[in-house]
C-alpha cells in the first residue's frame, strides 16, 4: 500500500493494489476485512478454487465492505477446454454476473490464454451488455437490473498485443500485463511506459510501429517481443 501511494505521488495518477484473498471461507472473510482496514479498494478471488457457495458468501459479506471484487478464473480449463464434456467459460461468466462480481478474466484472443475468438467476444458481450441478441448467441437474453461485469484480458500479453485487443474487444476492457511489463529489456518501469505508449498510439489511431519510432520504450518492446 505504501508502494501504491508512492507511485501515485510520482505519477500524479491513481493506482490500485489488488491482493488475492482466496482461502477457506472464514479466513477469506477475515482477509477481506483486513484489506478494507488498510485502505485498499480491491480484492482478487480465484472463483474456481472457491466454488459458487463460497463466492456468494463473500458477495453478501462484501455489501458492508464495498470492495471491488476481481474474479480470477485460474483452473477453469480443467472443465471448459474439452468440446466433448464439461461446461463452457460462457456459462461461468453468466454465473459470475448473476452473483454480482465486478471484474472477470475472459481471455485474450491473442497471447497465451486458451479460448476461441468468437467465444471470448461472446463472453465480453454477455457480461457487459444489458441485452444479448440471439443473432450472435443461442438465445436472446435481457439482464434487467443485473449490473455489468468489467471484462479483464490477461495472460501472455505484451505491448504489441494492444491493437488487436482493442480491435476485437473494444475500449471498454481492462488489460493486464505481467511478464509483458516486467520482462521488458530495460526493466519494469520501461515496460509500463511501453504499454502506455502502445495504448496511446491505438487511441490516437497511429500504427504502433510508427509510434515506436518516436517512443523508445515501445520500440524496444516491439523488437524484444517479435
Amino acid at each position: 500500500m505504501k508502494a501504491r501511494d508512492l507511485a501515485e505521488k510520482i505519477t500524479g495518477e491513481r493506482k490500485i493494489y489488488m491482493p488475492n484473498i482466496t482461502a477457506e471461507v472464514q479466513e477469506m472473510l477475515d482477509r477481506a476485512e483486513f484489506v478494507k482496514r488498510i485502505g485498499s479498494e480491491y480484492a482478487m478471488v480465484d472463483i474456481v478454487s472457491l466454488g459458487w457457495s463460497s463466492l456468494q458468501t463473500l458477495r453478501e459479506f462484501n455489501k458492508k465492505l464495498k470492495l471491488v471484487l476481481h474474479a480470477h478464473r485460474a483452473g477453469h480449463a480443467a472443465f471448459t477446454r474439452s468440446k466433448k464434456h464439461g461446461i463452457s467459460m460462457l456459462v461461468i461468466a453468466k454465473i459470475c454476473r448473476l452473483i454480482g462480481l465486478d471484474q472477470l478474466h475472459i481471455g485474450t484472443i491473442v497471447g497465451k490464454m486458451e479460448g476461441p475468438k468468437q467465444e471470448i467476444i461472446h463472453i465480453d458481450q454477455e457480461i457487459e451488455h444489458e441485452l444479448i441478441k440471439k443473432d450472435s448467441h443461442v438465445l436472446e437474453q435481457k439482464w434487467f437490473n443485473k449490473k455489468p461485469v468489467f471484462a479483464v484480458c490477461s495472460g501472455g500479453l505484451h505491448p504489441g498485443h494492444v491493437p488487436a485487443l482493442i480491435k476485437y474487444l473494444g475500449k471498454n476492457i481492462i488489460m493486464q500485463f505481467g511478464g509483458g511489463i516486467h520482462g521488458h529489456p530495460k526493466g519494469t518501469e520501461a515496460g509500463a511506459k511501453a504499454v502506455r505508449q502502445a495504448t496511446d498510439a491505438v487511441m490516437k489511431k497511429i500504427p504502433i510501429k510508427h509510434y515506436a519510432k518516436y517512443h523508445e520504450e515501445l520500440g524496444q518492446a516491439l523488437k524484444f517481443w517479435k
